[in-house]
């Protein structure tokens, strides 16, 4: 078995950033949601200042792909980036 190692200092991988699934993007979603019905409750019971909150952000999902290593010439070639 061969060892790897990836220098995250290098120009090809040096602007990756981790990618989000849309299961990820539904649970922030659930979480936050019920986050608000929470702070709601607490506000309609009188325990909130009754000043309303700005409305939160949308997500936006967009569908992305990456071609394989073995497809990269392929696309390279091509000139689709």
């Amino acid at each position: 078995m061969s060892d790897i190692r990836i220098d995250p200092k290098h120009p090809s991988i040096e602007n990756h950033g981790p990618h989000s699934t849309i299961a990820e993007e539904e649970l922030k979603a659930s979480k936050k949601a019920a986050r608000e019905v929470l702070s709601e409750e607490g506000q309609s019971s009188g325990s909130g200042s009754g000043a309303a909150k700005g409305k939160g952000k949308e997500i936006v999902i967009e569908e992305m792909w990456k071609p394989s290593s073995t497809s990269l010439q392929f696309w390279e070639a091509c000139r689709v980036e």
